[in-house]
C-alpha cells in the first residue's frame, strides 16, 4: 500500500537498480503548491511495446520478476499523479535508459503527503549493486529570489562513510540528509 509520494518513488528508483543502471538521477522539486519527482536511468531500458505493456498493472516482467504477475509501480505512480490534478511521463529506448516524472498538485485533496525524504534517500542508496546515485532536491517559494537545495553522491557518501548498511554508517547518513533537509525549510 502506498501511503505517501516517497513510497511511489522508492519502487521507480529499485527499478532503475534492477535495469542494471550504473548512473541513477533523483530529483524532488518542491514548491508551495508542486511537488516533481523524477528518476532518470541509463539501464537496459524499453522497447516501445515494453513501455506500454509496463503501465499495465496486470503485467509484469516475468524475466526481472519471475513468479510475479502484475507490475504496480508505474501504474500506481502515474494513477495517483493523474487523479490528484498532476501529470506523469515515462520515457525510455533500449541502450539509452528510462526517464519517469511526476508532478502532483499538492493543494488537491487526493494528493498523498511527501512523506520522509531521508528515508527515501537513504533506502535508494543502500539497494545492492554497483550504481552511482545522483539526488538533486530543490524547494522553491514565492518570497525566495533563489531555490534552495542539495545534491547528494552516493558515490561520494560511500567514500566518506564506507559501507552504507551499517548502523553507525546508516545513522550518520541519515542525520546528514536530514540536516540538508532542514537547511531548506
Amino acid at each position: 500500500m502506498h501511503f505517501t509520494l516517497c513510497d511511489y518513488m522508492m519502487e521507480i528508483v529499485q527499478n532503475a537498480v534492477e535495469s542494471r543502471a550504473d548512473t541513477i538521477r533523483m530529483r524532488c522539486d518542491q514548491t508551495s503548491e508542486t511537488c516533481l519527482f523524477s528518476v532518470e536511468d541509463n539501464g537496459c531500458g524499453m522497447t516501445p511495446a515494453q513501455l506500454e505493456a509496463c503501465q499495465n498493472p496486470f503485467a509484469a516482467d516475468s524475466k526481472k520478476h519471475p513468479g510475479r504477475t502484475m507490475g504496480l509501480g508505474i501504474p500506481l505512480l502515474a494513477h495517483c499523479a493523474t487523479t490528484a490534478g498532476g501529470h506523469w511521463l515515462a520515457d525510455s529506448e533500449p541502450g539509452r535508459g528510462t526517464r519517469i516524472e511526476a508532478t502532483f498538485d499538492l493543494r488537491h485533496l487526493d494528493t498523498p503527503p511527501i512523506g520522509d525524504l531521508a528515508d527515501l534517500w537513504v533506502s535508494a542508496m543502500t539497494f545492492a549493486g554497483d550504481y552511482e546515485l545522483i539526488i538533486e532536491r530543490t524547494r522553491r517559494d514565492a518570497a525566495a529570489v533563489a531555490p534552495r537545495g542539495y545534491t547528494l553522491s552516493r558515490r561520494e557518501i560511500r567514500e566518506v562513510l564506507g559501507d552504507l548498511n551499517t548502523t553507525t554508517s546508516l545513522t550518520a547518513l541519515r542525520a546528514f540528509i536530514s540536516r540538508c533537509e532542514a537547511d531548506i525549510g
